[in-house]
Parts: C-alpha cells; structure tokens; sequence
C-alpha cells in the first residue's frame, strides 16, 4: 500500500463530494451535539435524584394536647422501626423560625403568623428509602397524639416522573441522532463509492487489495467525523455560555438545579470525539465493503 496514492484518492474523493462532505460533518455535528447535551441532561437528572431522594422528609405533625408518653412512644418506635434514618423534633418555635425562613419573600404572610403556637410542633421523618413514605403515612397516620402525616406524594411524584422522563427522552434522543449521523455517512460512502466505480473497476485490474480500495472511503468518514465532534463541542460550549447560564441561572443560582460546569462540558468532549471517529469508521468501513465491488 503507497501512503502518497492513498492520501491522492483521499483528497480527489474529498474535492468531488464536497457537498455530501459537507452534509455529513453538518449531520455529525448536529447528531453528536444532540448525544452531548443528552449525556449532561442524564447528567443533571442523577444528581437532582441524588439530592432530592435524601432530602424529602415525612412530617409528622403532633395534636396540640399530645402527651408527654404519647411522644415518647411515637420516637420510641420511630427509633426501632427499620425504615427510618433518623428523625428530629421541631417545637412550636423552631416550626415559626422555619416558616419565617421557608417564605421570607412574602413578608405579609410572615408577619400574619406571630403567635409560635399556631403552629404544630412535628416529628420529621427522614427515610432509608423515600420511595418508601406510604408505609409511614399509614403506619403513624391513626397513632395516638397524631394530628396529621404530611403525605409528599404530591411533591414526589411529579418529581421523580420528570427525572425519569428526562433520562428516558435523553436516550431516545441520542440514539435518533447517532443513527442519523450513521445513515447520513453510508449515504455519503455509497454514492462517492458509485461515482468512482469506473476508478474502482480499475484498480482491481491491477491488482489492488480490498484494504487499499476501502482505506480512502474510511478516511473520508473518519476525517467527517472529527470535524463533526469538534464543531459539536463548539455548539455544546456556545450551548451553555448563551442558553443554559442565560436562561437557567436563577435555578442555578438557588440550588434547584444542578449547574452545568464547564469541566461537564470538558468532560463530554473527548467521548464525543471518540464517538464520532468510531460511528464513522465503521459505518465508512461496512459501507465501502459492500459498495466497492465492481
């Protein structure tokens, strides 16, 4: 195999499907742009899982006359019941200081509430596993000195729904584009093969191998595939300065998102380009092997 004569077919077959050239790095960057931004929303979506599955409490919520033995037998069996993490007693001033806190931005509403003993005092639940709240609501719901067990089914929910939908559309997403990015490439291969059959044709009479007919084809893919995953992290970096720091920086800033840091972005990069130098040899290489023949 002659490097010269291959680097010369590279760049003929480069120089007369420039258009489709174009195309597939267009495709690429898209495609790979698209599995980027699915990987930082999966990303996003386990850490907001990890923060919330610990975070989210039942409250148990005490009657106002509960007596000193009935809250001793309720954190009695909050200690040995196999479910709970740990639990803390909020008293009637603690649970004004946490409702000043919790609306601090709507003084009207804070400043209604002044007595501390309007306010129930409360047993709040954390759980080994928050999936688990139902049992808890049933369990403590009718125990003696219970007013009420805050259900957060409500809040969880619409929560964990929403990080699943995000995982699941984050998959689906990058599998359309990768097989966009792969069929795109075939094309490409196929019809650059077809337009120089009559090349093809002779150097078989010539005795070329199949490895020196294919080499260029893949080269063409492989080099469409670098420049396609450089210019999608581009998109992805020019994503997250004008999109994600613009638009979701009060989240961000509140904690009720995870930010996008710049080293995710860095860290998503070099799979990208692995990806997209992979996707495209081989689909260049399966291509060319079954469209080189004459």
């Amino acid at each position: 195999m002659r490097p010269r004569f291959v680097l010369t077919e590279l760049l003929n077959g480069l120089r007369r499907n420039l258009t489709m050239a174009v195309a597939v790095v267009v495709t690429v960057m898209i495609s790979l742009a698209f599995v980027g931004a699915s990987i930082l929303a999966t990303d996003v979506a386990n850490t907001m899982h990890k923060r919330y599955y610990g975070k989210f409490e039942v409250a148990i919520y005490l009657q106002q006359n509960i007596s000193p033995a009935e809250q001793t037998a309720l954190e009695q069996q909050l200690t040995s019941d196999q479910q709970v993490k740990a639990y803390m007693y909020i008293d009637h001033a603690q649970a004004l200081a946490n409702f000043k806190q919790e609306f601090a931005g709507t003084p009207a509403l804070v400043n209604s509430v002044s007595d501390a003993s309007v306010l129930p005092a409360s047993l709040q639940v954390q759980l080994k596993d928050i999936k688990n709240y139902q049992d808890i609501v049933a369990e403590y719901g009718n125990q003696p000195g219970v007013d009420q067990v805050f259900d957060p089914q409500m809040y969880l929910k619409p929560l964990f729904n929403l990080i699943d939908g995000v995982k699941v559309l984050a998959v689906v997403v990058a599998i359309v584009a990768g097989a966009a990015a792969i069929l795109t490439t075939f094309n490409t291969i196929r019809l650059a093969a077809f337009s120089r059959r009559r090349e093809i044709g002779i150097m078989r009479l010539v005795g070329a191998s199949n490895f020196t007919i294919q080499l260029p084809f893949v080269l063409e893919g492989v080099i469409a595939g670098v420049v396609g995953a450089v210019a999608a992290g581009g998109l992805l970096v020019l994503f997250k300065r004008f999109v994600l720091d613009t638009t979701l920086h009060d989240f961000f800033a509140t904690g009720s998102i995870p930010p996008v840091a710049w080293h995710d972005v860095g860290g998503v990069m070099p799979w990208l380009a692995l990806s997209g130098i992979v996707a495209a040899a081989i689909a260049s290489y399966f291509t060319s092997l079954v469209y080189v023949r004459v």
